[in-house]
């Protein structure tokens, strides 16, 4: 993930990243806002700084707006 934020030259304050498996955790840990879904692995509710409903409700799509309409 480091790489590709490097090669895009994109700053991990400007990574928004929601993950629920431990294939995420590494871009959970990079990112400054990073959410485990409510229905997550253990790790991931770990790792994330906040936790976000159920990938089963749409919370991606609804917090994704959230930032954009602040």
């Amino acid at each position: 993930m480091q790489k590709l934020l490097d090669k895009w030259q994109i700053d991990t304050s400007e990574l928004l990243a929601f993950g629920d498996g431990n294939n995420d955790l590494e871009m959970l840990a990079l990112a400054n806002e990073s959410y485990a879904m409510k229905n997550g692995s253990k790790e991931v509710l770990k790792t994330a700084k906040y936790t976000a409903p159920s990938n089963d409700e749409d919370s991606v799509l609804r917090m994704i707006e959230s930032y954009l309409y602040e």
